[in-house]
């Protein structure tokens, strides 16, 4: 699987990271976003858009976001796990 990452400052694309969370794969690219709660899901700060694919919403995400930011595809990046065994790109 490959996820690709856009931020205001550069473009990413990264390989196969299955079973990690989104957050663990952007630190260990140097791609730091907020995470005041470590990884807990609860300050809701790790905020990502999901712009191809699909991430599943989390109980954290139900928490965190509004049914629109659902609907847009924002998940916490903490909480987002990438599909196991998937062919497809994020």
């Amino acid at each position: 699987m490959k996820i690709k990452i856009l931020s205001e400052s550069k473009e990413v694309y990264i390989e196969s990271y299955q079973r990690k969370t989104v957050s663990d794969i952007l630190f260990e690219n140097s791609i730091f976003v907020r995470n005041e709660c470590h990884g807990n899901g609860t300050c809701g700060k790790c905020k990502i858009r999901v712009v191809k694919g699909n991430l599943p919403i989390t109980e954290a995400d139900r928490r965190n976001l509004t049914e629109n930011e659902l609907q847009q595809g924002i998940r916490l990046a903490c909480k987002a796990h990438l599909p196991v065994n998937s062919e497809e790109n994020v």
